[in-house]
């Protein structure tokens, strides 16, 4: 796009995360009668199943361009077609509908000549006016230019006679040539033909022309994509190709704007109409000049006919600050249309519209704090082991069985599964150990999920690689009653889901290294039954996801054949049994979990090259088929948890990143599927890590991992104190090492149905500070005074503040140097009005901050 400070396009080659970028094939989006037909044919589909789909399905994005075509225009086509950089296509209308594209067409000639020609040392003449007479060889020059100076009046001006000349300079004097060598180079270098060729002039006596010109607006946007992304241009041939292509730092009349301008009012209409009031007069500028736009268009008359390019949007990573730029290719089209008054440019911004507003949403969201409520370090952890087939090697897995009791399912320092029960307080200020099961049974990887009325569904792999099913009941005091066990064959990867109060689902890999989707019934007569299963090919990772519905389930899993991505949605019978009804497929992935969001999306949260993590959005359409909706990415993450769940819109994703720190991350996920990130938490040296929701009306979460000495250690987490500080990342430092574990004393291991009450003693106040802390303020609320108590971990430089609602500095308590060990804070309520607060320690490295109430 246009950028004031210069007339010319900078480096049009943006920043990237990596070369790695998942793809996705789609088909046409079916609307109206036909979609009524499909709909119907789904709904038969689901008593008479037959192949599942494959094809992806965009179903949400379709505009209507009638508006632009004039109060008396009759007849004709129209249609569209626009996608992500790679090919992913996010619309598309009639897209392989062959149309006189015009002077858009001019674009393969300006392609040919820069990757060809010296622009600079070519000067060439011409001798024929406005005419479209074909050749024009031997004729008296009227005209010299270089092809440097040529090059603008064809695509600015879109200059016929010009255009006529840089052809017969394309076939050494002959158009017809010419006309060989561009479509030889759209066959060979891009694999455009058949449909899209230049059969005569460009420019001149349009569709009347025998034969015509004709492309589609398919080709058309891959044609840009690959010119602006792949190697048939050098970067510096690539930046000559934009600049010399349309002046897009000239601005258009009031009556004629340009496509700049056009964009640039759409972004202050958008900022206006979605009350975007977190971004700044000079940030708005800013987005406005990091767009790059390359386009041109082709009219007759006044009215546009066609308008295909390449754009360029900054997306802004709230967790860093980093712009990410998504560039996206398009083409929008009117064909044989009577009584023709607007164009195609005009509703280019129909087609860009959702893209625009998705990258000004980015810029518009502010760093978000996560408040830590209350932490309990517990006993050691069995050593991960790898599996032969797959990677599941979890030895924590925890789930909430109601809003204030969670239980944590361990492989123990022996070996064996362990079941310890926990209370936490409702606010999650506090977390108190009640019960522990040890089973006799050896276990490599184990997943749990909780039913309903303090029912709970453990899934194991055993050490002789076999699937052990066992189901519980936990009582309001923690003690545990095993009802039943079920077993099944040998199995790599594995996952547990639950699908209803009363079925469950586990995502395995066979020893055949496939895809098995078990389903099996837990009745309330306390038994387990294996129900149905289903099968699918090549896979070696899996993870599954069943909160969609009652009758939808969805897997992912990584092909060990490809190394692709691959999402499987099933179809769930009242009697349990399994249908595969469609699947879809991305780029190679390292690993993949995935969370559902909704009745029909859901997302993939997979690790590319070892170090990025990309969230992927996906939807089921009426018809069955998937469809791939938005993504965002986030460098720096090596190992993803198994398990991520959703609060609301939100999904909150804990991880270990390249340092081996504890991660955890908020992603909000629009209405259009469009995901980004919105906070993130670093802490200390992990293992591994889970993550359950207590409380979803208040939103606490809970995680549970792995210290770097292989204790286990508990965190509550209030999603409901995600307060929006006007800061411009999400990151926290550090707020303690866990390499020091708190005491305990329920170590031995127990016999098969025995049951420990735990009994962790207190610190004393003169017991040694093993990190640095900050206590709850008691009271809290509090009216006249509240004590704040910190621990420092050692002596040095401590400053301690408190922040107002918005995150500003309002009063300094403490800013001295102070010993190791435990102190003390009384706050007088005088000094504050009524109001939330939050206030901050600073001591060394450490950063911790908590919320406190005034009334």
């Amino acid at each position: 796009m246009f950028n004031p400070k210069t007339n010319t396009m900078k480096d049009l080659t943006p920043a990237r995360l990596t070369p790695a970028v998942l793809t996705q094939s789609m088909k046409p989006c079916w609307t109206h009668v036909e979609g009524l037909m499909l709909l119907a044919i789904f709904l038969i589909s689901l008593f008479f199943p037959g192949n599942p789909a494959i094809a992806q399905t965009d179903c949400r994005l379709e505009i209507s361009m009638n508006g632009y075509m004039g109060a008396n225009s009759t007849g004709g086509v129209y249609g569209y077609y626009l996608q992500e950089r790679g090919g992913k296509t996010i619309a598309s209308r009639n897209e392989n509908y062959a149309f006189y594209p015009a002077s858009t067409m001019k674009v393969f000639l300006h392609t040919y000549a820069i990757r060809n020609y010296s622009l600079n040392d070519l000067t060439f003449a011409y001798s024929f006016n406005e005419s479209c007479d074909d050749d024009h060889t031997g004729s008296t020059p009227v005209a010299t230019r270089s092809l440097q100076n040529a090059l603008p009046i064809m695509m600015v001006n879109s200059g016929n006679s010009t255009t006529n000349a840089i052809m017969e300079l394309i076939g050494d004097g002959s158009a017809s040539v010419g006309r060989n060598r561009v479509n030889s180079m759209l066959a060979n270098n891009f694999g455009i033909s058949g449909q899209t060729k230049v059969n005569h002039k460009l420019g001149c006596d349009g569709p009347n022309n025998n034969p015509a010109n004709i492309a589609t607006a398919k080709d058309f946007a891959r044609f840009y994509d690959r010119v602006m992304n792949w190697n048939y241009l050098t970067d510096q041939q690539r930046i000559t190709f934009s600049n010399l292509m349309i002046n897009e730092t000239t601005t258009g009349t009031v009556n004629n704007p340009s496509l700049s301008d056009l964009v640039s009012t759409e972004v202050d209409n958008l900022i206006a109409q979605y009350n975007m009031s977190n971004i700044s007069s000079d940030q708005i500028q800013d987005f406005k000049d990091q767009i790059r736009l390359v386009h041109k268009a082709g009219n007759i008359g006044t009215a546009y006919i066609s308008n295909a390019g390449w754009i360029s949007l900054p997306f802004k990573d709230s967790g860093t600050g980093n712009v990410i730029n998504k560039e996206y290719s398009y083409c929008i089209f009117y064909d044989q249309i009577t009584n023709f008054t607007s164009g195609a440019r005009l509703t280019t911004l129909e087609l860009l519209r959702n893209e625009i507003l998705a990258a000004l949403q980015t810029w518009n969201t502010k760093g978000i704090f996560v408040l830590s409520k209350a932490s309990y370090t517990t006993e050691k952890v069995g050593e991960l082991i790898s599996p032969e087939l797959g990677t599941t090697d979890d030895a924590v897995s925890i789930v909430s069985v109601n809003t204030t009791q969670a239980v944590t399912a361990i492989r123990d320092i022996n070996g064996k599964l362990k079941l310890i029960s926990w209370s936490v307080a409702y606010d999650g200020t506090s977390i108190a150990r009640q019960k522990s099961y040890t089973t006799g049974t050896y276990i490599t990887a184990v997943k749990a999920v909780t039913l309903s009325n303090g029912r709970l569904v453990t899934a194991v792999r055993q050490t002789n690689g076999n699937l052990q099913i066992r189901y519980w009941r936990v009582d309001n005091a923690g003690n545990f009653t095993l009802k039943d066990i079920e077993y099944a064959g040998e199995v790599g990867d594995l996952d547990l889901v639950k699908i209803t109060s009363n079925r469950i689902a586990t995502p395995v890999s066979t020893s055949g290294r496939d895809l098995k989707v078990i389903i099996w019934d837990v009745e309330q007569t306390e038994q387990i039954n294996r129900e149905g299963d289903g099968t699918v090919a090549d896979a070696d990772i899996v993870a599954g996801a069943s909160v969609l519905s009652s009758m939808r389930l969805v897997t992912a899993t990584k092909n060990n054949q490809t190394g692709n991505l691959e999402v499987q949605y099933w179809s769930v019978s009242y009697s349990g049994g399994l249908t595969l009804k469609s699947t879809a497929s991305a780029g190679t992935v390292d690993d993949v979990s995935m969370a559902g969001l909704s009745y029909s999306q859901f997302v993939t949260n997979v690790i590319q090259d070892n170090t990025i993590q990309k969230s992927i959005v996906w939807e089921i359409c009426p018809d069955g088929s998937l469809t791939r909706k938005g993504d965002d990415a986030y460098v720096g993450i090596r190992d993803i948890a198994s398990e991520q769940l959703k609060i609301g819109q939100r999904q909150v994703v804990v991880a270990k990143d390249n340092n081996n720190k504890f991660n955890m991350s908020m992603w909000d996920v629009g209405s259009e599927g469009k995901i980004m990130r919105t906070g993130t938490y670093l802490s200390e040296t992990i293992g591994q890590a889970e993550v359950a929701v207590m409380n979803s009306s208040t939103q606490l979460v809970i995680t549970a991992y792995t210290t770097s000495s292989d204790y286990l250690k508990l965190r509550t987490w209030s999603m409901n104190d995600l307060i929006v500080i006007s800061l411009g990342r999400g990151n926290m430092a550090n707020e303690d090492d866990g390499t020091s574990p708190v005491e305990f004393t329920d170590i031995e291991q127990l016999e098969e149905g025995q049951v420990l009450t735990n009994n962790i003693s207190e610190l004393e106040d003169n017991a040694a500070v093993e990190a640095t802390m900050l206590q709850q303020n008691y009271p809290n609320p509090f009216k006249d005074e509240t004590i704040i108590n910190y621990s420092l971990k050692e002596s040095g430089q401590v400053k301690l503040t408190v922040l107002d609602f918005k995150g500003n500095e309002i009063l300094t308590l403490i800013s001295d140097k102070k010993e190791a060990g435990h102190h003390s804070f009384t706050l007088s309520g005088q000094d504050l009005p009524q109001g939330i607060y939050f206030y901050r320690l600073q001591a060394g490295n450490d950063t911790v901050i908590k919320k406190m109430i005034h009334k």
